[in-house]
């Protein structure tokens, strides 16, 4: 048999069995470097805290580590650069929340900075958005008076329909 018939037998037995089984989640501590960079969910994360790691010259050397065997080597990452960065990928691997999901995130997703954008105009254009762009909206609340409970509600129904299974064909 040759391999494109056994890939495609193998697409069919999957198939079958369901929906596709689910990534596992990404940390600091298990998942290589390139895996972070390589997926669509955890890419916006190494961007925003590892900017350019991909352009070192060492990064074909230590692409295959994690953060945390990285950082054996490297002590400029620190134990709260990890934590954060951790506390990132398992808010870009969730639905988006006001809560707990990072602006930087939320704009970083064409329907969610929709969203961002139709009840925060502006937010993410503020000149200090790149000060409180690692805070959740529900942070930001907290320096900001004018963002209310209300206008956080209704920006999470609208996050929350960007979720929604798009409803089945008649």
């Amino acid at each position: 048999m040759t391999r494109r018939l056994l890939l495609a037998i193998l697409a069919v037995l999957l198939a079958a069995k369901g929906p596709a089984l689910a990534l596992p989640r990404a940390s600091t501590a298990t998942t290589p470097i390139a895996t972070l960079e390589r997926r669509p969910e955890t890419r916006l994360v190494m961007e925003a805290y590892m900017p350019n790691i991909t352009k070192h010259p060492a990064y074909p050397r230590f692409s295959g580590m994690s953060l945390k065997q990285l950082q054996e080597r490297d002590p400029r990452i620190t134990d709260q650069t990890l934590d954060r960065i951790d506390a990132a990928l398992a808010a870009a691997q969730a639905p988006p929340s006001v809560g707990t999901t990072p602006i930087f995130l939320l704009a970083g997703s064409p329907s969610t900075r929709a969203v961002l954008d139709s009840h925060f105009p502006g937010l993410v254009a503020h000149p200090n958005y790149p000060r409180f762009r690692f805070l959740s909206l529900k942070e930001l609340q907290g320096f900001d008076p004018r963002i209310t409970d209300a206008m956080l509600a209704a920006t999470q129904s609208s996050l929350d329909a960007t979720q929604a299974p798009a409803a089945p064909a008649p």
